[in-house]
Order: C-alpha cells, then sequence, then structure tokens
C-alpha cells in the first residue's frame, strides 16, 4: 500500500497582481500564513499593493 502524504504549498505567485481580484487573492493566501509573491509590469502598483497587503497582515 502507497501511503498519501498532503502537500503543502508554501509560496503563492500571483502573476498579474492587480487591485481586485490580485489583491484579494493576496490577503487570502498572506492570512492563511503563505508566503506571497506579488508579479506584475507597473512597478507603482505594486508598491501600493504590497503597502496595502502589509497593513492587512498578509
Amino acid at each position: 500500500m502507497r501511503s498519501r502524504e498532503r502537500l503543502v504549498m508554501t509560496t503563492f505567485a500571483l502573476i498579474g497582481a492587480g487591485p481586485g481580484l490580485g489583491l484579494a487573492t493576496a490577503r487570502r493566501f498572506g492570512k492563511a500564513g503563505h508566503s506571497v509573491a506579488l508579479i506584475a509590469r507597473n512597478p507603482g502598483r505594486l508598491d501600493q499593493l504590497k503597502k496595502i497587503t502589509d497593513e492587512h497582515g498578509a
């Protein structure tokens, strides 16, 4: 018999991070204890999203 191991994802990479769904997803995974990598074309947007997620404990 083969034992089943639970796969645990510790880092979540969010490609195309934006202020809507991207931000909500980052908050959700961050609050669950995952590391979150935000990836976007606009550096200003990344700074803004990082500030928001940091304020909310994600």
